[in-house]
């Protein structure tokens, strides 16, 4: 991301050290903001792999964003200017979003308790390749694992779906939640594709591990 200004470098380096003079010439800080094209809030942040990575000069990975506007939005990491952006349906309020660097998949969840997956395209632009609703409650976390051969999808009301994203895109199961679920408010895979495991943590502060449907089904 390009340097921006000295004097907004140097009240960013200020600000991390805690506001000395002699930590604000460090220049440790560089803040460039990227987000000037969402009319709202972002809700939600990814980063994918460059669109062109086969460039010799290795080109940087670009971001991707959602807002209260209704769009999906990609950002140049290089040049820090929208490179590309998808409306939603009006109406649509997205509240969660995870990409995936092995697969350049887009997962985004909604209000009301909408999963979309989007893949990007060489252009830039985004497809949508799937749409499904597991539960009417709202989309609570979103998360691939490592490989890109899982995606969990929470919803505030306990439920977790766990969607195939390698190859051929498909359901594999939804962990129905029980009386008193409490709403999850992260996830995160651990191990690779063959001894994947989910673990959820919710708002009641217990860690609960899931193990995925298998993918021979």
């Amino acid at each position: 991301i390009p340097s921006p200004p000295d004097a907004s470098r140097a009240a960013a380096a200020a600000l991390a050290s805690g506001g000395g003079e002699a930590a604000a010439e460090q220049d440790a800080v560089s803040v460039v903001s990227i987000g000037a094209a969402h009319s709202g809030p972002m809700r939600g942040l990814g980063v994918l792999p460059a669109i062109d990575a086969s460039a010799d000069a290795g080109p940087p990975p670009c971001a991707v964003t959602c807002g209260d506007d209704g769009t999906v939005r990609l950002w140049d990491m290089a040049t820090a200017e929208a490179i590309g952006a998808e409306a939603l349906p009006r109406g649509t309020q997205p509240c969660a979003l995870a990409a995936c660097r092995a697969n350049g998949l887009i997962a985004l969840g909604s209000e009301a308790g909408v999963l979309r997956l989007f893949r990007r395209l060489p252009s830039g632009a985004l497809s949508l390749v799937l749409r499904k609703r597991f539960a009417l409650s709202p989309v609570a976390a979103l998360a691939f694992d490592a490989d890109g051969t899982y995606l969990a999808v929470a919803h505030a009301d306990g439920a977790i779906a766990f969607v195939c994203t390698f190859k051929q895109i498909r359901t594999l199961g939804v962990v129905a939640p029980s009386a008193g679920s409490a709403r999850p408010t992260a996830l995160a895979w651990a191990g690779g594709s063959a001894a994947a495991q989910l673990l959820v943590a919710s708002a009641d502060r217990t860690l609960a591990r899931l193990l995925p449907p298998s993918l021979e089904k």
